[in-house]
């Protein structure tokens, strides 16, 4: 079953029979019989996450250009 790293480690694979050792790095696919925690399903070889896989974007933070020194230090 080819799956897309969406942890945000790399994942290290060691060596079988059939397969060598290699590392996946976040984003990237492999082929891999049983479908990993944190790894989703892909048909296509590293295909883009899609909006639904992505986590939330972090707020920005504040900071004193965010404030108006005039107006009390209140957030504009």
């Amino acid at each position: 079953m080819r799956q897309r790293n969406d942890t945000t480690t790399p994942w290290h694979f060691a060596a079988t029979e059939t397969v060598e050792a290699h590392t996946v790095a976040p984003g990237e696919t492999t082929e891999h019989p049983v479908l990993l925690d944190g790894w989703s399903a892909t048909e296509k070889p590293d295909s883009p996450p899609s909006s639904t896989d992505q986590p939330p974007k972090a707020r920005p933070k504040r900071t004193a250009a965010d404030t108006d020194e005039s107006n009390g230090g209140e957030l504009r």
